[in-house]
């Protein structure tokens, strides 16, 4: 039974189209905590480290959506099938 899945060139363009999304966010985060007074390691890392997870968890996602790795498992283990 096969499943449908999304062309992982889709998913791969989708997360390099949201990162900039997602940087611009953390920068405007970070002008935010700057402009309210919190020390350089609050407005410095607070961004970075968010952009960082949130860029992680939505790989993971995408990775899933597009086949991941279960797909290459079962081409590999097809073509050690005994050929009748």
């Amino acid at each position: 039974m096969s499943r449908n899945r999304t062309s992982p060139m889709v998913m791969l363009f989708a997360l390099v189209g949201a990162m900039p999304l997602l940087a611009g966010a953390a920068g405007l985060a970070g002008l935010l905590l700057q402009r309210a007074d919190f020390g350089i390691l609050v407005w410095g890392l607070v961004p970075l480290l968010g952009l960082l997870a949130v860029a992680a968890v939505l790989g993971v996602i995408l990775g899933k959506a597009a086949g991941g790795r279960r797909d290459r498992r079962d081409k590999r283990e097809e073509s050690r099938k005994p050929q009748e």
